[in-house]
């Protein structure tokens, strides 16, 4: 689990400096990253991040 909080922190940070630094309102800007590793270059990951209102979404729900 420790490494799932540590992902926690480091995706919170990215939000901060996101909103921060680049100014960004992710309600508006929605930034997608995608990757993929040497390892196994045939799988893409994606990481879009979005604010979405509070009413829309209950907490801890994972979109699929």
């Amino acid at each position: 689990m420790e490494d799932l909080d540590n992902l926690k922190d480091q995706l919170l940070e990215l939000v901060d400096m996101l909103e921060e630094e680049e100014g960004m309102d992710l309600s508006e800007d929605h930034p997608l990253f995608r990757w993929s590793y040497p390892e196994r270059p045939h799988i893409e990951f994606q990481l879009l991040i979005k604010e979405i209102e509070e009413t829309t979404m209950p907490p801890n729900t994972t979109v699929h």
